[in-house]
């Protein structure tokens, strides 16, 4: 009773979610107290189940200071007719090495983690086994079949048991130590007997908690299922819903013993606590079986089933079953308590109020909402008369489209409106719903990982830390985010694919490409410093944006003042009134001087070896098979800008910087294995169920900027097969995956294009426009030499061409080592010996496969040998119509280009 809660979970470590269950809730106390403590062990997720009425009625006076609902954690409401409620306690925290689970009575409120005396059971799979949490997990899959929506709450549960990122969940043991009810369920009693060996007499039955069924009913069946030899029932003096009317029904063996729970404050403050712990102690001969949790003792927590179907459903409830010693239960339990001498006093109840609300006979009631970039999904349930006409959101009117009976859609984009709610008809009389917060799908997908990672930006990406270090630091926390990639489940139900009118892959022609006007525009950024502290700011915003924060985590508000205490049970009125007294830390920022110091060995081979972690990782074909699209572009747009900022610092060469992308970028864009002609993006694109889906989760400005951003910083010359490669690389992944450089209007990307370049090197200004100008030609190059490929390769393949379909077309005889072939299926070669193609039928001819691994390949006879430049300069094989002049003169300039280059290198002695 005397451990802290918060203080418990902030000491935990590497913890990616947590699961909370509760009756009541109090959101301002997550918000400016639960949400600070969970940053230390993680930034975990945070899924909270809690009882729909309670839940409502508190947002229903607190939403206009809410910020973070829905955005930074979830709230399930879970519906129970009234008078029963959704009643469980209990915290899971799951980590990457072990998982925590405390099982209790106390509520989410000030109250319930901090201020009374609560009651928890602490399960740890260190020294515990996962038993308890194998159970926990079918409690919570039973919850989720009375859950509105579920789909993405059951994925973040699935994710906090997921084996793959979890080590404590690759065993499965049988579940043990918890019992629980839920709807369709056996009264909770009879599963505490089964629990029991009531074949051996049971001496004694103590019972703790605060509030009982008005006329005691709970204690009498009690006593009549487990027929102990006394009862004892500790209560708290003026506190308890134990009336003295039902005083008089119990027998005479059930004794009240008074007690009181006092500690001290952190100002060492002795005060009085409402005990709201909840226990029942079974004695037999010196032997204790306890359950602990959340079942007060009433009708409703623990005599009532609805197992047979009866209209009386009872409460949800969990408790805990330990084994134990008489004496170990004192000491942990009873002896808390402190006892005090005289009789109880018992309060009498209160007045009721016969004033009651009337019923609604008509009524629409908001179950759940989730937001999924442009779809607003809603759950309802309302009256069969009403007609449901419109959402209203930040006083505009939305339509509303009925999927299912209790299920509408609405057409929303950029939502980031905090609640709504919707309105119905009938005979013309407006029927308004309550309000609800809405789920934004997007934020609460964000791993605890990338929590992590963002706060190291926020930390690192600073003027006074900002080095070789910060530098490394955010790449290793980069590298841990790549590890930790749990499955998720949009709730979205449309889908890009089965939209006719949306273009994914949009269509260039020689007016675009090719057009004079055609470049990155230019714009003065004026809002962009680039002095020392703007630009590290300015580059700290730009990781975070990349990486998908779009706005930094908003000042938590301070506690409200709430005069509701931790109302419990279907007494709801009849608890203790708890004061909130907690008050955000007040937080002290140090300036930091800044002080450069001369980069050292060591931490230069330290950055070599994360980045390079890094790298590798994303050029498996583990990474690149499964890696969701989504998170491929986030991870491209990062690593993109810790490169060029690593280069642009000077704590990466531009020799390293060409090296790690070479790696990267030949299996994303050239060639996906030793035997492929094409890159795993063109692979995937092509064989995934949904194409358009796929590309629609990538493209983007942001994405695009970043890689044009990425090849802008390659070094010019290119006289290393690696780099013909690398360049070719480029054309290609232009010429077959346009989506991917130009992913949204020009104007966007150039928007992006800039700043990125900016910030990533050491200037001093931003880019006048002849220094724009020289770099939009650089583009220009890449671009319309990967749109000349584009209508080269659809040129060939209308006309159905193979290397040994026009083998014999090919004019040209003698081909020079050095020169590009194109070999069909074989991909695009480099000869590395000269040779005469005609009338060589038995001389084999070598060349260098640049797709796949770079090896020397043989051809059974020197005909096959096909150069490129001699079918662009061959109109007989492809006409001007088929291919233009202008598409045909850009290729041969590329083959111009590159020519030299491959002439310095010793292309014969390469193995």
């Amino acid at each position: 009773m005397r451990e802290d809660l918060l203080k418990s979970l902030s000491s935990l470590k590497d913890i990616t979610n947590i699961i909370i269950l509760t009756h009541n809730i109090d959101f301002v106390f997550i918000q400016s107290i639960v949400l600070s403590a969970i940053k230390k062990c993680g930034h975990p997720k945070l899924t909270i189940f809690a009882d729909a009425h309670c839940a409502m009625s508190t947002f229903s006076n607190q939403y206009p200071v809410l910020s973070r609902l829905g955005i930074r954690y979830r709230v399930i409401p879970v519906e129970f007719d009234h008078p029963f409620h959704f009643h469980p306690k209990a915290v899971l925290a799951s980590g990457i090495n072990k998982a925590v689970l405390n099982v209790g009575s106390g509520n989410l409120t000030f109250g319930g983690w901090r201020e009374n005396a609560e009651a928890w059971v602490k399960y740890d799979t260190e020294n515990d086994g996962n038993s308890t949490f194998v159970a926990f997990k079918k409690y919570l899959d039973e919850i989720l079949n009375h859950v509105f929506l579920n789909e993405s709450v059951q994925a973040e549960i699935e994710e906090a048991y997921d084996p793959t990122y979890h080590k404590w969940a690759s065993t499965k043991e049988n579940p043990s130590n918890l019992i629980f009810k839920m709807k369709k369920d056996k009264a909770l009693i009879d599963k505490m007997a089964e629990s029991i060996e009531l074949t051996r007499p049971i001496d004694k039955l103590m019972i703790c908690s605060p509030y009982y069924d008005e006329e005691g009913k709970a204690i009498i069946k009690l006593k009549k299922k487990f027929n102990p030899g006394q009862i004892d029932i500790f209560i708290q003096n003026g506190l308890s819903t134990l009336y003295p009317s039902a005083r008089k029904k119990l027998p005479a063996d059930v004794n009240l013993h008074p007690v009181e729970f006092k500690n001290t404050n952190e100002e060492s403050i002795e005060r009085r606590r409402f005990i709201h712990a909840k226990f029942y102690a079974v004695e037999q001969n010196k032997n204790i079986t306890l359950f602990l949790g959340s079942a007060n003792c009433s009708n409703a927590a623990l005599t009532i089933s609805d197992e047979k179907g009866d209209d009386e459903k009872g409460n949800a409830e969990l408790l805990a079953v330990q084994k134990m010693s008489l004496q170990e239960f004192e000491d942990n339990y009873l002896n808390e308590f402190d006892r005090l001498e005289g009789d109880v006093i018992l309060q009498e109840p209160k007045e009721e109020n016969n004033d009651q609300p009337e019923i609604e006979i008509n009524t629409i009631r908001l179950q759940a909402a989730r937001y999924d970039d442009p779809q607003l999904i809603i759950a309802f349930t309302s009256s069969d008369n009403i007609d449901i006409k419109k959402a209203v959101i930040d006083n505009i009117n939305y339509d509303l489209k009925i999927i299912q009976k209790g299920v509408a859609e609405v057409a929303i984009i950029n939502l980031a409106s905090k609640s709504f709610y919707i309105e119905g008809t009938i005979n013309d009389q407006i029927i308004k719903s309550n309000s609800l917060w809405i789920d934004h799908e997007k934020e609460l997908r964000i791993t605890a990982r990338s929590r992590s990672f963002a706060d190291v930006i926020r930390d690192k990406v600073r003027r006074d830390q900002w080095d070789i270090g910060a530098w490394t630091e955010i790449t290793e926390f980069f590298y841990k985010n790549m590890q930790y990639a749990p499955p998720t489940i949009s709730v979205r139900v449309y889908n890009p694919s089965n939209n006719p009118d949306k273009k994914t892959n949009p269509e260039y022609t020689a007016n675009d490409v090719f057009s004079s006007n055609y470049n990155l525009p230019y714009s003065k950024s004026s809002s962009i410093s680039l002095d020392e502290e703007n630009r590290t700011r300015s580059l700290q915003q730009l990781f975070l944006r990349w990486f998908g924060i779009a706005k930094p985590d908003p000042v938590e508000e301070p506690p409200v003042n709430d005069e509701n205490g931790d109302d419990d049970d279907n007494e709801r009125d009849k608890g203790d009134s708890e004061e909130i007294v907690d008050k955000p830390e007040r937080i002290t920022i140090k300036k930091r001087s800044v002080i450069k110091k001369d980069i050292t060995a060591k931490e230069k081979a330290k950055a070599q070896k994360i980045i390079n972690m890094v790298v590798n990782a994303m050029a498996s074909e583990e990474y690149l098979s499964k890696r969701k699209p989504e998170m491929i572009a986030q991870d491209l747009r990062l690593v993109s800008l810790l490169l060029r900022s690593g280069m642009g610092e000077g704590w990466i060469t531009e020799k390293e910087y060409f090296d790690m992308t070479h790696k990267i970028w030949v299996p994303l864009f050239f060639s996906k294995n030793y035997y492929s002609n094409q890159g795993w993006i063109e692979y995937r694109t092509n064989t995934e169920e949904f194409t358009d889906d796929f590309i629609s989760k990538m493209k983007s400005a942001t994405l695009s900027a970043s890689i044009i951003a990425w090849a802008l910083g390659l070094p010019e010359e290119y006289d290393t097969l690696e780099g013909i490669r690398l360049h070719l690389a480029c054309i290609l992944s232009f010429a077959r995956l346009p989506w991917l450089w130009q992913g949204d209007d020009i104007n966007k990307i150039a928007k992006e294009l800039k700043p990125m370049l900016e910030l990533s090197t050491k200037r001093d200004k931003e880019y006048d426009k002849y220094e724009w100008d020289k770099i939009s030609a650089k583009w220009q190059i890449v671009t319309r030499a990967g749109d000349a490929l584009k209508q080269f390769e659809s040129a060939m393949k209308e006309k159905d061409y193979t290397p040994v379909g026009i083998k014999d077309k090919i004019k040209v005889n003698e081909v020079k080592k050095g020169e590009i072939l194109w070999e069909g299926n074989s991909g695009i070669c480099i000869l590395t010996k000269d040779c005469f193609r005609l009338n060589n039928v038995n001389t084999k001819a070598k060349a260098l496969k640049l797709q796949g691994k770079i090896e020397e390949t043989e051809f059974g006879s020197t005909d096959v040998i096909i150069p490129l430049r001699a079918i662009l300069n061959d109109y007989d094989l492809l006409s001007v119509k088929e291919l233009g002049k202008i598409y045909r003169e850009t290729l041969l300039s590329m083959l111009d280009n590159l020519s030299p280059r491959i002439k310095k290198i010793d292309i014969e002695n390469i193995k």
